[in-house]
């Protein structure tokens, strides 16, 4: 009965790296589940903050396939938006095609917390690089339409002096 069925679930999932982020950046989130079932599976994960019952901003469905019998992880972002000590809840969603939810496995796992902050004013681009390399730009093209400006001098100068004779 149970034959070329897909049995899905969470191995783990955690938050890579430190447990503070700035809420302009995102942080990578580790996520590995296995196939049990005689299948390979294809399904979808999305993340809710477990604080606000919000959906988390990790880019969108996160797609993943398991053979049969394997383990894979993934990888992906999720971006705070808010200040604050959040986890995120992640779920395995169930393909349309099964009407009951525990036939493919599945089942939700809760990752962090991050302790998310506001940007300090270091974090954008640095304006003194961006000043000197437009100083620079500025004084390139002086010099050149300075140049021109001299060869077309010259010439008419030139032209001047044989109308003359």
């Amino acid at each position: 009965v149970d034959q070329f069925v897909p049995d899905v679930e969470w191995n783990s999932i955690q938050i890579v790296g430190e447990g503070e982020a700035s809420t302009s950046q995102s942080v990578a989130v580790l996520a590995e589940f296995a196939n049990r079932g005689s299948a390979a599976a294809s399904f979808y994960v999305t993340c809710d903050i477990v604080e606000t019952g919000m959906q988390a901003d990790i880019g969108g469905f996160q797609g993943v396939v398991v053979g049969a019998g394997e383990s894979t992880e993934i990888q992906f972002g999720w971006r705070g938006g808010e200040v604050g000590t959040f986890s995120i809840d992640c779920e395995i969603l169930t393909p349309t095609q099964l009407v009951d939810d525990g036939s493919f496995g599945g089942g939700s796992m809760t990752a962090g917390p991050v302790v998310w902050v506001e940007p300090t004013e270091d974090e954008g681009l640095p304006m003194t690089p961006i000043l000197v390399a437009l100083a620079v730009g500025v004084g390139i093209v002086s010099f050149w339409a300075y140049r021109k400006a001299s060869s077309i001098e010259e010439d008419q100068f030139e032209d001047d002096e044989l109308d003359e004779y």
